[in-house]
């Protein structure tokens, strides 16, 4: 069994210089090369295609018995029938045009046992192409003791402000559960959307559109919990605003006239209480009215401000906010601090701004019991997820004794 690395011209490579023992990024278009991982392979892999103009074309000479033990469905493909079966006569050869063959020539010396060529390190977009390949093939168990080497130095990445939302489908894939739970709150608080209301990465680009992300579905958990929290402000904000238009935000009652017991009974030091003439009805409901209105314009200065919309006047359809929800959380302290109510009991601001803080700190996790399950079993397929002793679906070995 030959590693593919003991010929530089064998190995995936940029166009600059070759790495023989790391996964390469696609370059320009090259000539198809081969490496050999088997001296006795009887099966050839062409990966990657030159139409696009952007990747490069490798033939992998493999076993084929050690390939679809790796893969259930390499099995499947190569004696299951499948037009990919051995031909008769002729080379095999197998065409995985989609596939990029960095990836392969990872997995690819660890299924053949070439240890030594397998990077301790990889970027985070290399890890997640590994990964979108083992998905595809059913192989993440063949990355067993390296995937946790391998996430350790991405785990800690703030995802949306360096435009990391691999990560979180890296998460996802490898099982592990913590790191997952963390950069879901993130995206709920801090990611962007786009007029249609998708969530958006660092250029602008749909998450949804990811083909990774499609089976699990969590983008639109996600986007549906972003969503959760601003429509219950948006509701908090036009309910009073409502209420100022109907002349029902002053929620100050009206003093009563102290009777003259309270001011004869006055023994104490200085001067005695001032006494209070009774406010006619008309004079309080000015005083009312002036309330109300000053609360009303603070809210609707307040939703304007936040970018929730024009006035914050109450439409149909749901509230259509770009931002992210942490940057609302950012101005609620200088709102709070400007308030010029009559009254201040009366101003709806600080509890409105009291009940989004507490939706931004105890929301629902958009993460099902569906997605911690699938996790759970992608974590014992991989060291991430410890012992695999446990693992269920095939028997176990019995170990014999020294």
């Amino acid at each position: 069994m030959a590693s593919a690395t003991e010929n530089s011209s064998d190995v995936p490579k940029d166009s600059d210089e070759p790495k023989p023992n790391g996964p390469e990024r696609a370059g320009s278009p090259i000539a198809t090369e081969k490496a050999s991982f088997d001296d006795r392979g009887d099966l050839t892999l062409r990966v990657g295609s030159l139409e696009d103009g952007s990747a490069d074309v490798f033939d992998f000479v493999v076993c084929s018995r050690a390939l679809v033990r790796a893969s259930p469905v390499f099995r499947a493909m190569l004696f299951g029938g499948f037009s990919e079966s051995k031909p008769e006569g002729d080379a095999w050869i197998v065409k995985l045009p989609e596939d990029r063959p960095a990836p392969f020539f990872i997995l690819l010396n660890i299924i053949h046992g070439c240890f030594s060529a397998v990077p301790q390190k990889l970027k985070l977009d290399e890890l997640y192409q590994l990964l979108v390949v083992t998905n595809k093939y059913g192989m993440l168990s063949v990355i067993f003791q390296w995937a946790p080497i391998w996430f350790e130095t991405h785990k800690n990445l703030d995802v949306i402000s360096e435009g990391n939302e691999r990560l979180l489908w890296i998460a996802w894939e490898l099982g592990e559960e913590r790191t997952f739970e963390v950069k879901c709150r993130d995206f709920v608080l801090r990611s962007k959307v786009n007029p249609e209301g998708q969530i958006v990465d660092k250029i602008g680009v749909p998450l949804n559109t990811y083909d990774c992300y499609e089976a699990s579905g969590i983008i639109d958990d996600i986007t549906k919990a972003r969503q959760d929290i601003l429509d219950e402000l948006s509701s908090n904000f036009h309910a009073a605003i409502r209420e100022g238009l109907e002349g029902r935000g002053c929620k100050k009652e009206r003093p009563k006239e102290q009777p003259e017991s309270h001011y004869a009974g006055y023994h104490g030091y200085g001067h005695p209480p001032t006494k209070t003439p009774a406010l006619s009805a008309t004079d309080w409901k000015a005083i009312k009215d002036r309330c109300n209105d000053t609360a009303l314009v603070e809210v609707m200065k307040a939703v304007e401000r936040l970018g929730l919309g024009k006035f914050g006047v109450p439409q149909g359809t749901r509230t259509r906010f770009l931002g992210n929800v942490n940057a609302i959380g950012y101005l609620t302290s200088s709102l709070r601090s400007k308030s010029q109510a009559v009254h201040k009991i009366c101003s709806p601001l600080n509890q409105i701004m009291d009940r989004f803080e507490g939706s931004m700190g105890d929301f629902k996790s958009p993460i099902s019991d569906n997605n911690l399950k699938y996790m759970r079993n992608q974590a014992k397929k991989t060291a991430i997820g410890g012992d695999r002793s446990e693992e269920t679906g095939e028997p176990q070995k019995k170990r014999p004794r020294f």
